[in-house]
């Protein structure tokens, strides 16, 4: 029999429940997701025929019902950061998943696109430049509090460090970064944004770190890009990886980067960096 492969949408259609309580079923359910070419999500539908047959008591309540009990959504998200209320975006993410990844993946659906819209406002002058200033503050305040709530022991041997070169404030994308890394066991050091190839460099020599990541929400020179990334890779010892990320990254920009491996959402990076340290720690 062919497999038949579904949306995001598509499937939680078929089961009756919400996008992102499908994301955080089939985290609990070890569901395979695929992945395109082009990086969207797909699911097998004789994996969610036995999701069904598992769980027929949740799946019975409806929809509105689901969301009703557990769901939050980047509209709530969006109101406490506005209000400057952090601990509320924590518990509001919290609320949501009772794992890790599913976290990751309420992060990713929730507070990620809560920030996406307080830039699109920013830039259509729909809120002022302190509001702007309050939701990234009440950001970085919940991720730091989300940290504390993870359960999970870091491994001291395999340190990853990292953060962004540019002038533009990408703060929240690299602390995200830190927390994802966190989340899989991976002892992490954000550096935050601003900080020059060299240094960033020397911070990871110092530290022994296996991976640097570099974050560009914004790119407003690429040959200076071009021109950082090619400072940082002489610096770096050979076999340190570098991991790049973030909105301003074109495919030409990352084709033009062959040495650094390139993520497109937290949920990829989580899942195949927790991947590739499982396998170093069953080698050793």
């Amino acid at each position: 029999m062919k497999n038949e492969l579904l949306t995001v949408q598509e499937a939680a259609d078929f089961i009756g429940v919400s996008p992102s309580t499908l994301k955080r079923l089939c985290e609990s359910a070890s569901v395979p997701v695929f992945r395109t070419p082009g990086g969207h999500r797909r699911i097998d539908k004789m994996d969610l025929d036995r999701i069904v047959i598992s769980r027929p008591r949740f799946l019975s309540q409806s929809a509105k019902q689901q969301r009703d009990k557990c769901e939050t959504t980047s509209e709530m998200v969006l109101a406490s950061l506005m209000n400057a209320k952090p601990t509320e975006v924590a518990e509001l993410l919290l609320k949501s998943t009772h794992s890790n990844a599913g976290l990751i993946a309420a992060l990713e659906d929730c507070l990620v696109a809560a920030l996406w819209k307080v830039g699109q406002l920013w830039r259509d002058d729909k809120i002022d430049v302190y509001q702007e200033h309050i939701c990234t503050n009440a950001a970085l305040t919940a991720i730091d509090l989300l940290q504390h709530q993870i359960t999970t022991e870091a491994n001291r041997n395999y340190v990853a460090i990292g953060g962004s070169m540019g002038a533009t404030n990408e703060t929240v994308a690299s602390k995200l970064i830190a927390l994802c890394l966190f989340s899989i066991g991976i002892t992490s050091v954000d550096l935050g944004c601003m900080i020059p190839p060299a240094s960033l460099a020397r911070a990871a020599v110092y530290f022994e770190a296996k991976l640097v990541w570099v974050t560009h929400t914004h790119v407003m020179d690429v040959d200076q890009l071009f021109a950082w990334h090619e400072e940082l890779k002489s610096l770096l010892p050979t076999n340190t990886r570098i991991v790049i990320g973030g909105g301003g990254l074109s495919p030409a920009i990352r084709r033009s980067l062959p040495w650094c491996e390139y993520y497109e959402t937290l949920s990829e990076l989580t899942k195949l960096e927790g991947n590739r340290l499982l396998a170093l720690e069953n080698v050793s």
